[in-house]
């Protein structure tokens, strides 16, 4: 399996260092691990990539037609995860018919999932950090 670019490594660290992510503190102790494929995914010979559209249609206006704050796009629908999960459990359990041993991960695994994305060709890493498709946009997950 191909080995994190290094370049990828250190622009996530430096991501850390600048706090961006937030109080997600997991993400930092989570680094060795991403950085690793051979460490987070022991005796994987690849990985299978899929990018899942979220890009629903706004709520209805509510009662009196005005809206208080934004709401970020990916949380008008039921949570992704729950979508997801189901999808890659039925694939872990084809590919265990096969007698090939496989996990899937929505974007919680200890995996640089946008960087693994990039180069399963699903899209571009932009400035924002977000995997961006031609065809759908930043609104899509790629589950791993």
């Amino acid at each position: 399996m191909a080995a994190v670019p290094p370049q990828a490594v250190a622009e996530y660290q430096a991501w850390l260092d600048a706090g961006r992510h937030a109080d997600m503190t997991y993400l930092e102790r989570q680094l060795p691990r991403r950085a690793d494929l051979g460490t987070s995914l022991p005796g994987a010979a690849s990985v299978l990539v899929l990018g899942v559209s979220h890009a629903f249609e706004p709520p209805p206006r509510p009662a009196g037609g005005v809206r208080v704050g934004r709401v970020a796009r990916y949380a008008w629908a039921p949570d992704y995860h729950e979508q997801i999960q189901p999808v890659l459990t039925r694939l872990e359990q084809a590919a265990a018919q096969l007698g090939v041993r496989a996990r899937g991960y929505v974007d919680h695994g200890p995996v640089m999932e946008r960087l693994l994305g990039a180069q399963a060709f699903l899209g571009w890493r932009a400035k924002s950090g977000m995997l961006v498709s031609t065809e759908l946009g930043a609104f899509f997950t790629w589950p791993a």
